[in-house]
C-alpha cells in the first residue's frame, strides 16, 4: 500500500511506472473508464461500491480517509466486487438511461399540457396516446375558450412531443436493459 496523492493527468503515468498490483477503487462515474485503463497496464482494479466503503471511512469524508477506507474494503474477501463493464456495456446504460430520462421528460410535458388545457375548462383523458388525440382538436376548435397565447404554447408543446424519439430508442436492435447493463 502507497500513501501518495495523484493528479488525475498523472494517474496513467504513476500507475504504468510501477509493477502490477491491485487497485482497489470506489464505485463512480469514472470507474470503469480507469479500471479499464488500469487493466490494460497489468494491475488488477476492483471496484467497490460506495455503500461498502462507507462503513469503514473514519472521520471526515475527504480523499485520505476515503483512500483508507477502501483499502480496508479491498482487503476484504467477504465483500463483493463490482464487475468492469466493457465500454459497449457502458454505451447500452447510457442508452437506457437517456431513454428512461426522455420517457421522465414527455411525461411531464404531457401532464403539463393537460393542466395546461384544464385551466380553460377542457378535460383531457389520462394515457399519452388519448391526451395526444385530444390535442389538435382543442386547439383546432374555435368555440372553446383557449386564448391565442395560450394555443400557441400548447401547440408548442405538442410540437416537441412528436420530435423527441431519438432515432436509436425506435431501433428494434436495442431492447429492454439486460442481464449485464443492471
Amino acid at each position: 500500500m502507497t500513501h501518495k496523492t495523484i493528479t488525475r493527468s498523472k494517474v496513467l503515468t504513476t500507475f504504468a511506472n510501477i509493477p502490477p498490483a491491485i487497485i482497489g477503487m470506489e464505485a463512480c462515474g469514472a470507474s470503469h473508464y480507469w479500471a479499464s485503463e488500469l487493466t490494460k497496464l497489468g494491475h488488477t482494479p476492483k471496484i467497490k461500491a460506495a455503500k461498502y466503503v462507507a462503513p469503514f471511512r473514519t472521520g471526515a469524508k475527504n480523499d485520505l480517509n476515503d483512500a483508507v477506507a477502501i483499502c480496508v474494503v479491498v482487503a476484504r474477501p467477504s465483500t463483493r466486487c463490482i464487475k468492469i463493464k466493457s465500454a459497449d456495456q457502458q454505451a447500452i446504460l447510457l442508452l437506457h438511461r437517456a431513454r428512461e430520462n426522455w420517457v421522465h421528460e414527455r411525461t411531464g410535458l404531457l401532464n403539463q399540457v393537460r393542466a395546461m388545457l384544464a385551466e380553460f375548462g377542457i378535460i383531457a383523458p389520462v394515457g399519452r396516446h388519448d391526451l395526444q388525440r385530444v390535442i389538435p382538436d382543442a386547439l383546432e376548435d374555435a368555440d372553446n375558450q383557449l386564448p391565442d397565447l395560450s394555443r400557441a404554447i400548447i401547440a408548442d408543446c405538442y410540437a416537441s412531443l412528436g420530435t423527441k424519439i431519438p432515432f436509436l430508442f425506435l431501433n428494434p436492435c436495442i431492447s429492454k436493459p439486460t442481464a449485464f447493463s443492471k
